[in-house]
C-alpha cells in the first residue's frame, strides 16, 4: 500500500468486513469466547481474518511497531467503556437504556479508531499477494497473521479455526 487514499480505502474495507463478519451469530460467539476466556482483542482477530482473506501476510509483530503504546492505551479505554456499558445493561429504565445506547455509540467510535490505528501502524509491513510470494494454505496464512497480532494459546486454536471456517 503506497498512497494515503489506498490506506484509507483499506481502513474502510476493514471496518465493513468487521461489521459484516461480526453480525454472524457464530462469529459473534467465537469472538467473544476468545475475548472473554483468552483476553484476545477482537479487532486484532478481525484484522488477522481480514488480512488472510485479502491474501496479505503481516511481516512484523504488532508489539514491534512504533506507536504500539497508543494502540494499547486505546485498547484499555475500550475495555473500560465496555465494562461501563455492561454495567448499565443491568438497569432496565428508558433513561438508562438511552445512556447505554450513547455509551455503545462511543464504544463503536473507539473501535473504529482502534482499527484505523492498527492499519496505519502496520500498513508498511503488509506483504501483498502473500499466497504468490510464499505458497501457504489459508490456515497457515491465518495462523501466521494471528501470531503477529496476538498471543495464540493452544486452547484458543480451536476457536480461531472455527472463525477461519466462517470466512
Amino acid at each position: 500500500m503506497k498512497s494515503q487514499d489506498e490506506i484509507e480505502l483499506f481502513i474502510s474495507l476493514f471496518w465493513e468486513f468487521s461489521c459484516d463478519f461480526y453480525r454472524h451469530k457464530a462469529a459473534f460467539e467465537e469472538l467473544h469466547l476468545l475475548q472473554d476466556t483468552h483476553h484476545v482483542n477482537i479487532n486484532r482477530i478481525l484484522l488477522a481474518l481480514f488480512l488472510t482473506k485479502s491474501d496479505i501476510l503481516l511481516g512484523v509483530k504488532v508489539e514491534e511497531v512504533s506507536g504500539i503504546e497508543r494502540i494499547r492505551l486505546l485498547e484499555k479505554w475500550i475495555e473500560k467503556v465496555r465494562v461501563l456499558r455492561n454495567l448499565i445493561k443491568e438497569h432496565p429504565s428508558n433513561q438508562i437504556r438511552r445512556t447505554r445506547e450513547n455509551v455503545l455509540s462511543i464504544e463503536l467510535k473507539l473501535e473504529k479508531h482502534h482499527q484505523r490505528l492498527l492499519i496505519l501502524s502496520l500498513s508498511r509491513h503488509f506483504c501483498l499477494g502473500a499466497e504468490s510470494i510464499h505458497p501457504r494454505s489459508l490456515p497457515v496464512l491465518f495462523e501466521s497473521n494471528s501470531e503477529m497480532l496476538f498471543q495464540i494459546s493452544k486452547s484458543s486454536k480451536a476457536s480461531l479455526q472455527r472463525l477461519l471456517n466462517l470466512l
